[in-house]
This record gives C-alpha cells, sequence and structure tokens, in this order.
C-alpha cells in the first residue's frame, strides 16, 4: 500500500525540524469474527459454523422460563423446533483498510530541552460490523415474528446476524512532548494529548447496535475515548553535598511518574426488550441532568455518579433517545514516587536499594458506574476501583502501596 513521509528543515543546521506522514494500511479480519460469536444476546448464531443447514446442522435456539423434568426433552420435542438463530456473511464483504497521518513540529529550545507538537490521526474504512438483519421491525401491532422481514419466506429462521463491512472510524488528536535530558542532575519527560475516537462499533464480537435498521444511531464516542491523556516523568541524581561517608552519601536518586486521564464513556441501556427487537441493545431516554441533584447513598462505601432520576425507559416499540456512549465516566489520577540508592562493592558490581510508593496521594481511582436501568440497585453507582475491586495490589486504580527492594547489579 502506498505511504509517504518527509521531513524537513527549514534552516541549515537549525533547531526546527517539521515532520510528516501519509499512509494506507490493510487490516486482516481476524477468525474469530466468523467462528466465535458465542453468548449472543438475541439467540442468533455463533459463526458460520454454528448454522441450521447442511449435512450436520447446529441449532441455536433461546428459551427461558423452563422446567427441567426427567424424561421430558428440554426444547419440547426429541428433534429441535424452530424457529432457530443463524449466521451470514454480507456478499460484498470487503478487507478493511486504514488511512495513518501525522504532522508535527519539533522545536530545540536549549541544549537539553525540546518541544514537539503535531496531529496524529487516521481514518478507518469498511470496517467489520455485525448486526441483525431479521430483527423485528420496530413497533408494538402485530406479533414478533409477523414483523421480521424474513418471516414469509423463512419462518423457520428467527435472529440473523450478519458480518458486514459497511462502517467507518476516525481519530484525531493533538500530542505535545516536552522533554529535558540531562541537566544538573534532573531528567524529564511531559506528554499532553487531547484526542477524539469515533465509531459504530468498537467491538464486532458478541456486540449488536440498538436497531440494525439506523446504524446512523449507532454513530458515536468509541467504547475507548479518552479525550485528555497527561503523563510526566521527573528524576534527578541528587549531589553529593560532602566527601564525608562516600557509600552513604553518592547514588541517590528520586523519581516521580504522574498519570492522568479522563473518563471512559457511558452507554446507558435500559436492560430489558422494549423494542422487542430481541437483541438487548435498547438504550434509555434522557429527561433530566445527570449531574445535577446526585444524593449520596448512606450506610455504604459505594458513590453515586450521576442522577437515576435524570433516565427513564423508554416507550414501547422504540429505542431510547440518549446517544450511544454519550456519557462519560470518572477520571483517573496517580502519582508515584521512588528513592534510589546505588551502592558500588566492586568497579562491576553494584547494589541498588529501592523504595517505591504507588498512588502515593491514596486517590480513589473509581471504575465506571453501572450503566443497566433496569438494575435499579447499581445504575449510576460505583463499587469497585479500576482493578475491578478486588484484594488490593500494584497496579492502576489500586489504594497507596510501599515497596521495598534490593537490586544486585554485576
Amino acid at each position: 500500500m502506498p505511504r509517504l513521509g518527509f521531513a524537513w528543515t527549514p534552516q541549515r543546521n537549525g533547531k526546527t525540524v517539521v515532520r510528516g506522514s501519509f499512509g494506507f494500511f490493510n487490516d486482516v479480519p481476524p477468525l474469530n469474527f466468523l467462528v466465535a460469536n458465542t453468548g449472543m444476546p438475541n439467540g442468533g448464531s455463533a459463526g458460520v459454523h454454528a448454522n441450521p443447514g447442511g449435512a450436520a446442522p447446529v441449532y441455536t435456539i433461546a428459551l427461558s422460563s423452563i422446567n427441567l423434568t426427567t424424561g421430558t426433552p428440554i426444547f419440547g420435542a426429541a428433534s429441535p423446533r424452530p424457529p432457530f438463530g443463524a449466521f451470514a456473511i454480507n456478499p460484498d464483504f470487503a478487507t478493511p483498510y486504514v488511512m495513518n497521518m501525522n504532522l508535527n513540529v519539533q522545536q530545540q529550545l536549549t541544549s537539553s530541552t525540546l518541544l514537539q507538537v503535531g496531529y496524529v490521526g487516521s481514518q478507518d474504512r469498511k470496517l467489520s460490523f455485525l448486526r441483525n438483519i431479521n430483527a423485528p421491525l420496530p413497533g408494538t401491532t402485530g406479533t414478533v415474528a409477523a414483523r421480521r422481514p424474513f418471516d414469509a419466506a423463512y419462518p423457520e429462521l428467527a435472529a440473523i446476524n450478519e458480518l458486514a463491512s459497511n462502517v467507518n472510524s476516525s481519530y484525531h488528536s493533538m500530542q505535545t512532548q516536552l522533554r529535558q535530558t540531562m541537566a544538573k542532575g534532573f531528567t524529564g519527560v511531559l506528554n499532553y494529548t487531547w484526542g477524539h475516537a469515533i465509531d459504530f462499533g468498537s467491538d464486532v464480537r458478541n456486540n449488536l447496535p440498538t436497531n440494525s435498521y439506523d446504524l446512523t444511531n449507532e454513530k458515536g464516542n468509541a467504547s475507548f475515548d479518552t479525550r485528555h491523556n497527561l503523563t510526566a516523568f521527573m528524576s534527578y541524581e541528587v549531589p553529593v553535598f560532602t566527601k564525608a561517608l562516600p557509600l552513604l552519601m553518592k547514588g541517590w536518586q528520586l523519581n516521580s511518574l504522574i498519570t492522568a486521564y479522563g473518563g471512559q464513556p457511558l452507554n446507558l441501556l435500559a436492560g430489558t426488550n422494549i423494542s422487542t427487537s430481541g437483541d438487548g441493545r435498547d438504550r434509555v431516554n434522557l429527561v433530566g441532568d445527570p449531574f445535577s441533584g446526585v444524593v449520596q447513598p448512606t450506610g455504604t462505601r459505594s458513590v453515586r455518579y450521576f442522577n437515576a432520576a435524570a433516565f427513564a425507559a423508554p416507550a414501547a416499540g422504540t429505542f431510547g433517545n440518549i446517544g450511544r456512549n454519550a456519557l462519560y465516566g470518572p477520571g483517573f489520577g496517580a502519582l508515584d514516587f521512588s528513592v534510589f540508592k546505588t551502592t558500588a562493592i566492586t568497579e562491576r558490581v553494584s547494589t541498588q536499594f529501592r523504595l517505591e510508593v504507588f498512588n502515593l496521594t491514596n486517590r480513589t481511582n473509581w471504575a465506571n458506574p453501572g450503566t443497566s436501568l433496569s438494575n435499579t440497585a447499581a445504575f449510576g453507582i460505583m463499587t469497585n476501583t479500576r482493578n475491578g475491586g478486588g484484594a488490593p495490589g500494584i497496579g492502576v486504580g489500586e489504594p497507596r502501596n510501599i515497596q521495598l527492594a534490593l537490586k544486585f547489579v554485576f
């Protein structure tokens, strides 16, 4: 695929460099898009290998509220009875491709300080997407089966999940970096990115649109979209202030790492089959300000993130009026700090003692709140930190941790 890049220095031996690039890149859809879509909420087939046809058909049937009785077939008969779920591949399925591009300016401020500012973006085309092409048409009149488009010709089929390549995505960002190399013992790097990722669906497997007949309503913030990202690393080698006690006074180093970024999107779902599509992706209606009148629960460590009264279930036969990934969850912030002491034993052997403190300020970094309206006890409530609320350990979202280590270098 064609690619182009350049670097330009406006002045000979100058301190400014302009760089840019543009390129096409083909993608390869993973095999599990075709054969491993397990747990589809609408009872559709798991893939091409599990269709109700051929010499060895596989029947995907969804049942609820059943009683298991000895000697009685689970599905009401010795042989499975329709309607069955199916899987299809659009005959126009195409190879997806990506257009990556960037343009940045790098400026040397001092002999040890460098500033870089640039644009980085991508345009993705013909991306894989899964939708139910036999979902009941929206509405409340008639039976669910009668509202399926293929019911007259294929009454034995229910959900037909089709894999197609008919959606796009985009990413735009401003990326900046300030780098300070060794200067009087100080080294540091500051990175900040403002970015925005937009797509029609961030996960192909086991993921369906709210309304398979209106994909324009799926265009929204990508599930991984994070608008603001900041990281900063600083290291300082402590100078030796006295010649006394050289083993004790030499080899001290202070380090810190700052990480901060905004929250990720929340896709608020009704949690019930209000539209009768059976796809399990109905959204909610926005009826108020989610961040007004928030009352915190009592007698618990949980925290309410938004006001649940600002949302309501949509009318029967509709899909909700809120956009996909319209709200954002809580942000993240952490300050890590460490002290290193390196002591030379011989010319080739040394030890390094480390005192490392993770999340020095002991900030609580909440995971996203509950997003299903039908689960009233959890809707809008934050109960876990980013690592899932398990036993405290070392990692993103954990409470303050202190670690001691002794390292031998030879």
